[in-house]
């Protein structure tokens, strides 16, 4: 991201919950940064969904340089995700009045595979941040985990207004305690050399409803 392109972000972030995630807002955004005349049709050419993936690889970045600087390696995984996603979270706390109307902007179909190129970005961006390197079959079923949990607890983190987002916490302990009870079956199911009829991607789907695409979305 360019000097100008974050500048121009971080300026339409601030403008956000008074005018929306809107192409006047950009164009507003890209006055008060005191960039040239299309500038953010340059740097956005979908305007908002552009932003809104913008946003996200910007928030990526943030978190990862933070992970880079922990001494995750002593960590247990489920440790390490929860401080990687309370991490983020942390980054993006600054911004969580115009996250606030991002989602609600999100949830139309002609924006679905925007906000699941977003969260796929995300959890690819925490599982690397904390040391993941499968590439097998794992390396999508983690992520799709990953996904629901992030998800509830983002959707959970948007309206916990405790000082110590103490609600939030809670949910993501609980998620995460749920995911290890997932992982204790199948190590129990290859014990027993019974074959898994379906993969764990289908059933985190059924477990996490929030990763299904919106009937009639687009693909861009």
């Amino acid at each position: 991201m360019t000097d100008d392109k974050r500048r121009l972000l971080e300026t339409f972030l601030d403008l956000v919950p008074f005018e929306g995630w809107t192409r006047r807002a950009l164009r507003k955004a890209e006055h008060e940064a005191n960039l040239p005349t299309g500038a953010a049709d340059e740097a956005f050419p979908r305007g908002p969904r552009d932003a809104v993936s913008a946003f996200a690889e910007f928030m990526d970045e943030q978190m990862a340089a933070k992970l880079a600087e922990m001494a995750l390696s002593d960590m247990r995984i489920r440790d390490r995700i929860r401080t990687a996603v309370l991490t983020r979270l942390e980054v993006m706390e600054p911004y969580r009045d115009a996250l606030g109307h991002a989602s609600r902007f999100m949830v139309f179909p002609q924006y679905g595979s925007a906000a699941l190129r977003s969260v796929s970005g995300t959890v690819d961006a925490i599982w690397r941040g904390i040391g993941d390197t499968s590439t097998d079959f794992n390396f999508y079923t983690k992520r799709a985990i990953l996904a629901g949990v992030y998800l509830q607890v983002f959707r959970v983190w948007l309206g916990d207004d405790h000082p110590d987002h103490v609600r939030t916490g809670v949910t993501l302990d609980r998620e995460i305690d749920r995911v290890m009870q997932i992982e204790k079956v199948k190590s129990r199911v290859r014990k027993l050399n019974i074959p898994v009829l379906l993969p764990l991607k289908v059933v985190s789907a059924m477990r996490y409803p929030a990763l299904r695409r919106p009937a009639g979305s687009s693909t861009d």
